[in-house]
């Protein structure tokens, strides 16, 4: 386990206000070996974001809000994106946060 500095998450493509958050949060590095080809990882992991159309959400939408308002609506009635999913997936180690800032547009 290792604490990453906020310069080395914004180099890993972290966005500056989400190293900000995550600073002091200890992560896990990715070690290879000659099952994973010395690359930290075997397989695929999925990662995944779910909108649950709650009948207040319905109620939004059919005001005809923008794909960014009915985003930060959901997000505020609870919805997980798929960043705090994959940050979810780094606390328990099983991936790294420069595979999560890699494959998921911050």
């Amino acid at each position: 386990m290792y604490t990453p500095s906020v310069g080395e998450m914004i180099a890993s493509n972290v966005s500056p206000d989400i190293a900000a958050q995550l600073d002091g949060m200890a992560f896990y590095r990715k070690v290879g070996c000659p099952r994973c080809n010395q690359t930290g990882f075997k397989g695929r992991l999925g990662i995944f974001e779910f909108l649950d159309m709650s009948d207040e959400l319905a109620s939004f939408s059919a005001t005809k809000p923008s794909h960014e308002e009915l985003r930060s609506r959901a997000i505020e009635l609870g919805m997980r994106t798929m960043w705090d999913e994959g940050l979810g997936k780094v606390a328990q180690g099983l991936t790294s946060i420069e595979e999560l800032a890699r494959v998921v547009a911050t």
